[in-house]
């Protein structure tokens, strides 16, 4: 055997090895950091939700509703803290409503933004909205609701009590038969991670100068 091809075969073992172990790794913290599945989570009859409705379908505004919601569940979260019931979490709510209007005025002027902010507690109309896999009809459901500007735009919403918002941050206004700007907000939501195996491209090169 050839020197040079005792050391392909040392170097081609060697990355083997440091391959499948750092792909056992990988598999292992995929599988540890796997998050709760909407499509399991079903919407009891008792239940309060949170609505944030866009000035427009404009990419700003979007991105202020967006900016808006992860600003206001952060806060409801500590808000709907030891809520025990859907009596509780609407008292929390409704004690909490001037802190959660002043944060999202704050979040939309940081924005750039001075369009008028609404927020309402109470029963309020809602389209049919799909929740993971399940569609709920349209009709009036208890919510928080915010409404940014003109509420033209597409908007996003969530469970609060039971608090599914806080394990499910891509619920989502898409329907199956209305594709457009809301399922792009879905698929935004859930983008693949790519896996690049780096050693596999070493191997390679190793192999083209081995072998001339």
């Amino acid at each position: 055997m050839t020197d040079r091809l005792r050391w392909l075969v040392a170097l081609t073992g060697l990355i083997l090895v440091i391959v499948w172990v750092a792909h056992g790794r990988a598999t292992s913290v995929t599988a540890n950091v796997a998050l709760p599945d909407a499509a399991d989570a079903a919407i009891p009859a008792e239940a309060i939700r949170f609505r944030v409705i866009a000035n427009s379908d404009a990419p700003e505004d979007q991105a202020v509703k967006r900016a808006v919601r992860d600003a206001v569940v952060a806060h409801l979260e500590d808000v709907l803290r030891g809520a025990q019931s859907v009596d509780e979490a609407r008292a929390h709510l409704a004690k909490a409503l001037p802190t959660i209007e002043a944060l999202a005025v704050k979040t939309v002027r940081a924005a750039g933004f001075a369009y008028p902010v609404d927020v309402t507690l109470g029963r309020v109309p809602f389209p049919t909205k799909r929740y993971g896999t399940r569609i709920y009809p349209a009709g009036e459901y208890e919510a928080l609701r915010i409404t940014l500007g003109d509420g033209r735009g597409q908007n996003w919403w969530c469970v609060l009590f039971p608090p599914l918002c806080f394990v499910d941050m891509a619920g989502s206004d898409a329907v199956a038969s209305q594709p457009g700007p809301a399922a792009a907000q879905a698929a935004e939501d859930e983008r693949p991670v790519e896996t690049r195996f780096f050693l596999l491209d070493v191997l390679r090169r190793l192999l083209e100068w081995l072998w001339g």
